[in-house]
């Protein structure tokens, strides 16, 4: 029996993973709060969270082309922010807004956060999303969007099944409205 092993595997997915997001490379899913417009991988948000992946899964599937829309009406721009970078590499870091972020995710099911201390270093800063470093945001009206999911009217119950779906022309009047 033989056997090849890729040295650094992990670390070229998940920076792969993170230039094609930051691209919009092959990212089927839009997350808008606040205004705030954005792109993800499916695949990556389903998989690090089960409320996220039944959303997804319970939706139909955009046409060719488009993307879905979830909308965080409950979630300020900063915490989606923060939360996205969380999916993307596996770490959150920041100021303020603390526990927004973690009742965030704890909303999306996301477990298994460990503090692993304070940073103190100011020369760093926080990372930031395609969208607010661009002004991604206003620039989603030109996607081809497919349905809006409005992943919190908000569990209240904590029910999926109170998802909101709109068409398409509605999503991009939205986004339209937003600019």
């Amino acid at each position: 029996m033989w056997r090849y092993q890729r040295p650094g595997f992990e670390a070229l997915v998940l920076a792969e993973l993170q230039r094609q997001q930051r691209c919009r490379q092959f990212c089927d899913t839009v997350l808008r709060a606040e205004g705030v417009s954005v792109p993800a991988h499916s695949c990556i948000l389903s998989a690090l969270s089960p409320q996220l992946s039944c959303a997804l899964s319970t939706s139909p599937a955009p046409p060719s082309g488009q993307s879905h829309l979830l909308d965080f009406q409950a979630f300020g721009a900063c915490t989606l922010m923060r939360l996205v970078g969380l999916l993307y590499s596996g770490e959150m870091v920041g100021e303020g807004e603390r526990q927004k972020v973690i009742s965030a995710a704890t909303r999306l099911g996301i477990q298994g956060l460990v503090e692993v201390g304070k940073r103190d270093d100011k020369k760093e800063r926080e990372p930031r999303g395609e969208a607010e470093s661009e002004g991604g945001a206003n620039r989603m009206q030109g996607s081809s969007l497919s349905h809006v999911t409005n992943i919190f009217p908000l569990l209240g119950d904590w029910g999926m099944d109170k998802l909101l779906c709109v068409d398409h022309l509605t999503v991009q009047n939205q986004l339209g409205a937003a600019t």
